[in-house]
C-alpha cells in the first residue's frame, strides 16, 4: 500500500517537473463522438471516453485501490458556454495488478443534444491524484433532420446483457461496448461490429434503403457488403459483423453509403487491427484438457457453448478465464498460473492410479481448494456387506467449512468422492452411507 502511495507522489513530482519544462502533462486516453437522431429528429451526441488504468494514479485504501478523474464537458458557441457538465468518475479496483494492465480501462459515456451547427466541445479530464490532465477541443455539427443514416459506431463487444454492467451502453437488452481507441486485437476477438441507425423518409414499411459497405486498406478493398433493407419503423438500428481473423494488422478505412430513391449519404470511419497484443495462457497444450481443468472452477453451464467455439475463441476464453481468476483472487497472472501448476504437479505425484492424478476426484478437489487443513485417514467398518476399504476425510476451515469423504472403492489407490458438505459444485453419492457401514460415526464429517 505504501508503494502505491509513493508511486503516486513520484508521478506528481514528475508531473510538476514536466509542466515546468513542457507546459503540459497529459493523460493518454481515447475519445469518440457519434451522432444519432431521436424520435423528434434532434441530433443526439454520444461522447464516449476510455482511460487505460495504467495511465491514471490509484491510491490504496481499505484493501482496495481508488482513482478519481474529474470530467468537465463544455459546449461552446463563439466563446460563450452554452451548457456544461462537471462530475467525477470514481474508479475502484480490488486487484492491484489491474492498475498496471495494458488491456484494462475505464469506459464512460455522456449524452448531449445539439441544436446548432457552430458549437465546439471542450473536453477536460483531470487525474485528481496527480493533477495530470487531458484536454480536447472537438468541432460539432448536427445531422440534418432529414438524414438517412447516423454516424458509425465501432463496437468491440456485442452481446445480450441482463445485468447493469456498462448500463449506458445498452440498447434493448443488448450491450454495445464501444471501442473509442478504434484498436481491435485479433487475439482478443474474432469480430468487430459496426452499429448505425437508418431513418425513414416516407412511411414506415415503404422505405427500401440500399446499404453499401466498403472497407479498404492501402486502396485495396478487403470487405464489401451490399444489401437492401426495408425500414419498418421511423428509425432502426443495424449491426454488421466484420470478421477480423483474416485482416492483417494496420489501419483500415471504411465507407458506409445509404441510398433511398435518388438520395444518398456517406459515413466514413477508420479502425486499426493489432496482433499479438496478449499472449495466450495455458496449463496444457491440449485445449480439451484445458477445458476439463477449467470446469473444476466454474459450472458447465457457464461455458455451454464450448463445442461451438472456434479454436481461437477457445484460446481466448481460456486466457480470459485465468486472467479473471487472478483478478478475483487478487493475484498476478503469474502467481495464479504457478499456484495451479503446483497443484497439478502435486496431484499427479500423489493421486495418479491408472490415470493422471489431476483427473481424479482427489485431484479435482485439491486443484480447486489447495491442501486441506485437516486430513483424517481410516477404514470403513465391518458393519457393511463390502470388505473394509480405506477412507480419507478432508476438511477446509477457510472454505465455508467444506468436508469431503473419499473411499478406495476398488482398492487400487484411486479414491472416489462419496460425501461432500458445503460445496455447491460437488454432489454426494446417493448411497454413501451403504459403503461406510451402519456403525460409521457421522460426527467425523462435522467440525
Amino acid at each position: 500500500m505504501k508503494n502505491i502511495a509513493i508511486k503516486c507522489l513520484l508521478l506528481m513530482w514528475i508531473s510538476v517537473m514536466l509542466m515546468g519544462l513542457n507546459s503540459r502533462s497529459d493523460i493518454d486516453m481515447f475519445i469518440s463522438v457519434n451522432r444519432f437522431l431521436d424520435q423528434d429528429r434532434n441530433t443526439v451526441l454520444l461522447v464516449d471516453y476510455q482511460i487505460p488504468y495504467r495511465n491514471i494514479c490509484f491510491i490504496a485504501k481499505q484493501s482496495a485501490f481508488y482513482a478519481e478523474v474529474a470530467i468537465r464537458l463544455e459546449v461552446v458557441c463563439r466563446d460563450s458556454i452554452v451548457t456544461k457538465h462537471e462530475y467525477t468518475d470514481s474508479i475502484g479496483l480490488s486487484n492491484k495488478n489491474d492498475i498496471t494492465s495494458q488491456f484494462k480501462s475505464h469506459l464512460n459515456r455522456i449524452r448531449l443534444l445539439l441544436d446548432r451547427d457552430d458549437y465546439v466541445l471542450r473536453f477536460t479530464a483531470i487525474d485528481l491524484n496527480t493533477e495530470r490532465s487531458h484536454r480536447r477541443v472537438i468541432p460539432l455539427r448536427r445531422l440534418d433532420r432529414e438524414s438517412l443514416v447516423s454516424d458509425v459506431e465501432l463496437v468491440s463487444v456485442l452481446r445480450k446483457e441482463s445485468t447493469r454492467y456498462l448500463e449506458k451502453f445498452h440498447r434493448g437488452g443488448v450491450l454495445f461496448q464501444v471501442e473509442p481507441s478504434q484498436i481491435f486485437a485479433k487475439d482478443l476477438a474474432d469480430d468487430l461490429y459496426l452499429y448505425f441507425e437508418i431513418y425513414e423518409t416516407k412511411n414506415p414499411g415503404e422505405d427500401l434503403h440500399n446499404i453499401d459497405l466498403e472497407i479498404s486498406k492501402q486502396d485495396s478493398v478487403v470487405v464489401s457488403k451490399n444489401f437492401d433493407y426495408l425500414l419498418d419503423r421511423s428509425n432502426e438500428g443495424i449491426s454488421l459483423t466484420i470478421p477480423i481473423d483474416d485482416l492483417r494488422s494496420g489501419i483500415y478505412h471504411g465507407e458506409l453509403t445509404v441510398t433511398f430513391d435518388n438520395l444518398s449519404e456517406k459515413r466514413n470511419f477508420r479502425f486499426s487491427i493489432s496482433e499479438n497484443r496478449e499472449a495466450f495462457i495455458f496449463m496444457f497444450s491440449d485445449l480439451e484438457q484445458e477445458y476439463q481443468l477449467i470446469r473444476y472452477f466454474i459450472s458447465s453451464g457457464q461455458i455451454s457453448d464450448w463445442r461451438s467455439m472456434t479454436e481461437n475463441a477457445k484460446r481466448r476464453f481460456i486466457s480470459q478465464f485465468w486472467n479473471s481468476m487472478a483478478s478475483a483472487t487478487n493475484q498476478s497472472i503469474d502467481q495464479t498460473i504457478t499456484m495451479v501448476k503446483e497443484r497439478i504437479e502435486y496431484s499427479n505425484r500423489f493421486f495418479s492410479h491408472f490415470s493422471p492424478g489431476w483427473t481424479t476426484d482427489m485431484g479435482r478437489i485439491y486443484i480447486r481448494n489447495g491442501a486441506p487443513d485437516e486430513i483424517e485417514k481410516g477404514q470403513t467398518s465391518d458393519e457393511t456387506r463390502f470388505v473394509r476399504k480405506d477412507i480419507q476425510i478432508w476438511k477446509y476451515t477457510l472454505r465455508k467449512r467444506a468436508v469431503y469423504l473419499f473411499a478406495d472403492l476398488q482398492m487400487n489407490g484411486n479414491f472416489k468422492l462419496l460425501f461432500v458438505e458445503n460445496d455447491e459444485m460437488e454432489l454426494s453419492h446417493p448411497e454413501w452411507k451403504r459403503f461406510l457401514g451402519d456403525d460409521f460415526d457421522e460426527a467425523r464429517l462435522r467440525y
